[in-house]
């Protein structure tokens, strides 16, 4: 697949998966004998893009576009990765055998093992309370830890199908789940907290936050595929953005607000970027997948 990234409404980074091959060097770097590959998945924070090929290799970089790509890992199912200005890059990735694996503060440091039987992963880290780090396991049980690769799990939820996390320094780890009968909820501030009831009939959720604007909490529905974000605290309201969609992905900063992207049922590549209420921007058509970086 290649990779189109474009920097777009305030600075964020806001990538594409089309359905060519994408061409990138890896480190070192060689110009005239350019690495060929093709990307499965993308995932971008502040300062790092990563991508996972097609044939299971991790390929990192940071600080710059233009950076020569650090080789992660050979063998990878799933790529999560987020930073802060405290401790770095987090990278976490799940095996094609099932192990979880992580490193923070920089690209070449050494891989912590994290978990086993897992079947997906998430990140997120903020410069107050550190990594963040939560699975599925095979079971369906959700488990996460915060404040360092080598800390304890904290058994979340019994059983869920989706789920996704942030964290910013004022409000603390967010983890949103959706469960088997499609009910999303969300806690935030702590791992032990209760859950707050979302939203019901939802078949894909997305959440972000930072230290200015709080949570940001995006629901897919199942009837009419339409897109309903929140933003700001786990009971405001809920405004309606889009209909007829296949995914969504948002992230928000403190000095450009919420970004929220969709990818309509006709590969339709939407973007906004401010407010909930903004206009939309169209990015590309055609796309297979859409993901956003603040």
């Amino acid at each position: 697949m290649t990779t189109r990234k474009a920097v777009g409404v305030a600075g964020a980074t806001v990538a594409v998966l089309l359905s060519s091959a994408c061409t990138a060097t890896a480190a070192p770097p060689s110009p005239a004998h350019p690495l060929t590959f093709r990307v499965s998945k993308i995932a971008a924070a502040p300062s790092i893009l990563a991508v996972l090929t097609t044939k299971g290799q991790v390929l990192a970089k940071q600080g710059s576009l233009t950076a020569p790509w650090t080789s992660e890992y050979t063998g990878a199912s799933q790529l999560a990765v987020a930073s802060d200005s405290r401790h770095g890059p987090l990278i976490a990735i799940l095996t094609t055998k099932g192990q979880v694996l992580a490193k923070q503060g920089n690209l070449t440091a050494p891989w912590t093992s994290e978990y086993s039987r897992v079947s997906q992963i998430g990140v997120a880290t903020d410069s107050r309370h550190g990594p963040l780090i939560a699975i599925r396991t095979k079971t369906g049980r959700l488990l996460a830890k915060q404040g360092s690769l080598n800390g304890p799990w904290t058994s979340v939820y019994t059983r869920v199908a989706r789920f996704a996390v942030a964290s910013d320094g004022p409000h603390g780890p967010l983890v949103a789940v959706l469960s088997p009968a499609g009910q999303a909820l969300v806690k935030q501030g702590n791992l032990n907290g209760s859950w707050t009831s979302e939203y019901t009939g939802v078949s894909q959720l997305a959440a972000a936050s930072n230290r200015q604007n709080g949570l940001l909490l995006a629901v897919l529905t199942t009837t009419g595929g339409k897109v309903e974000v929140k933003q700001g605290n786990l009971n405001g309201s809920w405004t309606s953005e889009y209909s007829k969609v296949s995914s969504v992905v948002v992230a928000t900063d403190p000095a450009s607000g919420p970004l929220i992207a969709v990818l309509t049922r006709t590969g339709q590549a939407l973007v906004k970027q401010g407010s909930l209420d903004a206009p939309w921007i169209t990015e590309y058509t055609g796309s297979a997948r859409v993901n956003v970086s603040g």
